[in-house]
């Protein structure tokens, strides 16, 4: 009976340890930390609690043409005589008109027309500081391409300015100076009438001294 005894509990001990088993647990996730507050002061602990680093959004940039480019106006300079930002001089008096610059310059459109001051003309303006000192058109103007005033759709006709007459007195352009320059032409084409309004411009200087 005592053997039988000594080998129950020893059957027992076995099972026991044999059925002794826990599994891994996955890490604890980390602890919320106190911030540390002085003694002696009555501010609240901030709890700090470990947040995820977030993968930051990509930067969509803005659709740009590739070569920066604007799209072209009807009216395209192609040379002049003087230079820009050479010198021209000019009459005190506003009745004499000046030839200079001398601007060749081409015209675009999808249309057909009649180029001339009496149908469809071009308005050319010299523009400086805001103030539109001299003008000119297709009255005053040769063409270069052909001897008549036809325009043919999308064909590029070629013209050069004659003499400018003065919208101001030169002294106005130069806001009491006898020297004033211009940045702009401005030009302006459609129906020949004093109201028409100037619908591009060109960014080319001269300098002027009126004598």
């Amino acid at each position: 009976m005592a053997v039988g005894a000594r080998t129950a509990i020893a059957l027992v001990l076995t099972l026991g340890w044999g059925c002794d088993y826990t599994p891994d647990l996955p890490p604890a996730p980390p602890s919320p930390k106190a911030s540390a507050v002085p003694s002696g002061s009555s501010s609240i602990p901030v709890i700090v609690v470990p947040v995820p680093a977030q993968t930051p959004m990509p930067r969509v940039p803005s659709p740009v043409p590739p070569d920066n480019s604007t799209p072209a106006g009807p009216i395209r300079i192609v040379a002049t005589t003087p230079a820009a930002d050479e010198t021209i001089t000019v009459s005190r008096d506003s009745s004499v008109r000046t030839r200079r610059p001398i601007i060749d310059f081409e015209f675009t459109s999808p249309q057909s027309l009649t180029l001339d001051n009496a149908h469809t003309n071009i308005q050319l303006l010299l523009v400086g500081q805001g103030v539109g000192c001299l003008a000119t058109d297709l009255g005053y103007a040769t063409r270069l391409d052909r001897d008549d005033n036809v325009y043919v759709a999308n064909s590029v006709a070629r013209f050069r300015t004659g003499p400018w007459e003065w919208r101001v007195p030169p002294l106005a352009c130069g806001r009491g100076s006898s020297s004033f320059s211009t940045q702009y032409v401005f030009y302006a084409t459609g129906p020949n009438r004093p109201d028409q309004g100037y619908n591009g411009q060109v960014q080319v200087s001269w300098n002027f001294v009126a004598r």
